[in-house]
Order: C-alpha cells, then structure tokens, then sequence
C-alpha cells in the first residue's frame, strides 16, 4: 500500500506511540489507586466513544443506533468487554485482554486501509484503537495484570468464545433488522460478508491463506465456520502466547524450568540406577 510508512501513518503511528510510554511515564510513580482509575476512565471514554458513536462523529451523524455500536469485530468486542475484564475479570481473561487486546489495538494503527477515510474517519479509527492499545497495555506494564505463563494453553480456547461471541452479535443484529440496508440478503450471506475475523472462512482474494491454513488443517474442516482455520490459530496464539508469558513472566519460568530439569534428571538417575542393577544380577 502506497500509505504505507507515509508522512501521515509515521505522525499517526508516533502520537500513538508517544501516547502510550507517555502514559506509562506518567503513571508509574502514582499510586495503584490513580493508576487503576485513570486507566479505568480510558476504558469507560472508549466504550462510549464506541456506543455513541452516531452522536460523536460528524460521519455518523442522521444515522439511527445500529450493529456499528455493537461488538461486530474483535476491536469492538475488546473495548465493549474491557471495563468488566478490569473490574471482575479472572487472570485468564485479564492475559487475554493484555496479549489480544494489544496486538489488535497496535496493529490496526500499523495496517493503512483505514487512511483512505477522510480526516473525520482517521481521527476516529485511531483513537478507538489507540484506546484499545493503552488499556490493554498498561495493566499489564504497570503490574496490574499479572502475565502467567501456564494460562497460554488456555488462550486459544477464550479467543475461539470470543469468535462464537462475534458471530451471535452478528446474527442478533440480523435479526433485529439494525444491521443497515441488506435488501434480499440472507443470513448466511450477510455472515459471510460480515466475516469478522475470517471465522466465516478466508478472505477474498487472498489463496495463499487457505493453503497455509490448509497444511495444518484436516480436509473435513474446509468450509465449516471457525473450525476451517481452528488449529492453526490454536498454534499462532499458544507460540505468541507462550514466548511473551516466557518474557513478562519470567521468574515463574524459571523456577518451574528448574522444577522440570530436577525431575528429568531424578528419571534419569532413577532408569540409570535400573539398569545398572540389572546389569549386576546379570
């Protein structure tokens, strides 16, 4: 893309940036008590950003409330899920927020189709998502969420409820007839185009997707929502999942690394010692 590293994506991509060590900066030396309410205040500002956002935006504005306030992607669900996850959510649910959350808030300012939009639609793309970045994001830099390692496994399987949430979203939104104007179109038709996440099946355009997916993925899954393309992501976020647990969690490793290498080596000695007295009563 031609936008790609343009003088407008590298100011967008620096502010954004910016704002988040900023912020971390500025938050560090604060009590717990002020981290956690400021970062609260960002979670609330962005879920009503998010859900009135046919009152905020001039781009929205004469639209009636619909399926764009409503959690139709995985940035949307995010933000809609994010002040619970910080006030009740359990340590699974919390690492879930910290690694997806800020994967999806930073590579959507990193990514460049939304430039095309005009400077009210820009504005708006990068303040959700930047949003998103720092409340996912700071929790976890600031010792809020604490990362455990040992929950990776668990990941790909919150991030799979995550989908089915996204697809039931989409077809109560169907349903309720506050999806736009989609004329004749079916409800596996408008799921299809709705496709949040590819979990309808892969992107148009894009073969070399399905044959990458294809190689992980037995031929009966071809074609079945979610399942076509389940074991590869289960291998991309428990890898993801697992080398950043192994760095933010990193005495925790440790320890059960040691833990592990002392009960290889009691197995070790223990066959060794076997077979050496088998040797002697030989």
């Amino acid at each position: 893309m031609k936008e790609f590293f343009s003088p407008l994506h590298l100011v967008y991509m620096l502010l954004v940036t910016a704002g988040l060590f900023g912020l971390y900066m500025l938050l560090r030396a604060r009590t717990v008590k002020t981290q956690k309410i400021t970062i609260f205040s960002l979670m609330l500002a962005n879920l009503l950003q998010h859900l009135l956002k046919i009152y905020i935006y001039p781009q929205y504005w004469g639209q009636e409330w619909g399926a764009l306030s409503t959690a139709y992607n995985m940035c949307a669900f995010l933000i809609i899920i994010s002040p619970f996850v910080f006030l009740f959510g359990s340590e699974l649910w919390r690492n879930f927020m910290t690694y997806v959350g800020t994967v999806a808030g930073g590579i959507s300012v990193l990514v460049t189709y939304w430039l095309a939009d005009p400077i009210e639609g820009q504005l708006r793309f990068v303040i959700c998502h930047a949003l998103l970045l720092y409340t996912s994001a700071l929790p976890a830099m600031l010792g809020i969420y604490k990362i455990n390692y040992r929950k990776c496994w668990r990941l790909p399987f919150v991030f799979y409820i995550s989908l089915g949430i996204l697809i039931v979203n989409d077809v109560i939104t169907y349903s309720l007839g506050i999806a736009g104007d989609l004329g004749d179109m079916s409800l596996q038709q408008f799921l299809i185009r709705e496709n949040p996440c590819w979990v309808m099946g892969p992107p148009a355009g894009y073969p070399f997707i399905e044959g990458l997916v294809g190689f992980f993925s037995p031929r009966v899954f071809s074609g079945i929502p979610l399942l076509w393309y389940a074991i590869p992501l289960f291998l991309l976020i428990l890898g993801g999942s697992f080398g950043l647990g192994v760095l933010f969690d990193n005495e925790r490793f440790k320890a059960d690394f040691k833990i592990f290498k002392e009960k290889i080596a009691e197995i070790y000695t223990l066959i060794k010692n076997k077979l050496t007295r088998r040797e002697k009563e030989e």
